[in-house]
């Protein structure tokens, strides 16, 4: 499990956190290995930046998706349909 601050310094509360939704799918490029996303909503008083592994934040809508693996693929069509994203 990886924490949003660990990775992005934005820090967050586990109680003001909704769950969003769960995706189970192949890997990208990695034969015969799943991922699996948990992934939440919820307020942040603070803008993300780069920290640790993460070498850049970058913000991006719908349009994008091509550029991410199938499973932040689904992600991104899920906050779409819920009007989270654009």
């Amino acid at each position: 499990m990886r924490s949003p601050s660990a990775r992005t310094s934005a820090e967050v509360r586990p109680d003001d956190l909704t769950l969003f939704t769960e995706i189970a799918t192949a890997a990208h490029g990695r034969p015969g290995t799943s991922v699996r996303l948990v992934c939440f909503t919820g307020p942040s008083a603070a803008s993300p930046t780069a920290t640790g592994e993460i070498a850049e934040v970058a913000w991006f809508t719908a349009a994008d998706a091509g550029r991410c693996a199938s499973a932040i693929q689904q992600l991104i069509a899920q906050l779409v349909e819920s009007g989270l994203m654009d």
